[in-house]
């Protein structure tokens, strides 16, 4: 099975311009969004809009057609895509919800195996010892031969990225990364995802709450509002903004 890609951070991995999601309701104006992500990158969409956060995860990752604009991922134009082609851009691109959802009837370590199985990357043997490696890379001390109920929110969030990661992807989306973590386990998942980035090659993208991440980590900063889009290359060019609305969020997210 493939072992760690090495870095190659003037890849563009996604790319999108104009691009905007379909929103929840027909009186919701979503901005556009022009953004390059690159390979072995960090990229946060924070904001006080919840719901844009997660309607342009989705957009960017390819799961929902956008509603204008373009986007592509991995070099695919994503509007044109068979179905075939979508089913291979799933193994490369990972989306991972933000309920982490374990199977709750095979047992953790299973858990984590089973993309490798389903799509039959290697043998049996190959795929446990790469899941036995990859549960290691976490940190995480826990009995993975248990259920997921059996298992705290910290840890069932890293076995399922973990289980992204069976598929040898070059992108993981994560929906609201830091959700129901102690500031401890943020600053963890943190240095974990830091360490898939700098390490394996990969590009993170998430949409998040707490500013962890961003403040410590993020190559691109995506503020999200109703009414514009801000992209940032650093916390400290995000500080540095004359854009009232961004400071106003910083002051009640700081306090």
């Amino acid at each position: 099975m493939t072992e760690n890609k090495p870095v190659q951070s003037n890849k563009i991995l996604v790319e999108a311009r104009g691009l905007v999601p379909h929103a929840e309701t027909s009186d919701m104006i979503l901005p556009p969004l022009d953004c390059q992500i690159p390979a072995g990158s960090i990229t946060c969409l924070i904001g006080p809009f919840g719901i844009a956060k997660e309607a342009y995860l989705r957009a960017l990752a390819c799961i929902e057609v956008p509603a204008a604009g373009e986007l592509r991922l991995l070099g695919n134009a994503c509007t044109y895509l068979s179905p075939e082609q979508w089913r291979e851009l799933r193994q490369h691109a990972v989306y991972i919800l933000r309920d982490a959802p374990l199977l709750s009837s095979y047992n953790a370590f299973l858990n984590v195996m089973l993309p490798a199985l389903y799509h039959h990357l290697a043998d049996h043997a190959q795929v446990e010892e790469k899941a036995r490696r990859l549960i290691q890379e976490t940190g995480i001390q826990c009995d993975v031969s248990v259920l997921p109920a059996y298992l705290d929110e910290y840890q069932r969030r890293c076995l399922a990225i973990t289980r992204g990661l069976m598929l040898d992807p070059d992108v993981l989306f994560i929906d609201d990364t830091f959700r129901q973590l102690e500031h401890e386990e943020c600053q963890l998942m943190g240095n974990y995802l830091t360490h898939l980035v700098r390490d394996h090659g990969l590009a993170v993208v998430t949409s998040t709450f707490d500013l962890t991440l961003a403040r410590k980590q993020a190559d691109l900063i995506i503020f999200l509002t109703r009414k514009h889009i801000r992209c940032y290359d650093s916390w400290q060019a995000m500080l540095d903004s004359d854009d009232e609305e961004v400071h106003n969020f910083l002051s009640n997210a700081m306090n």
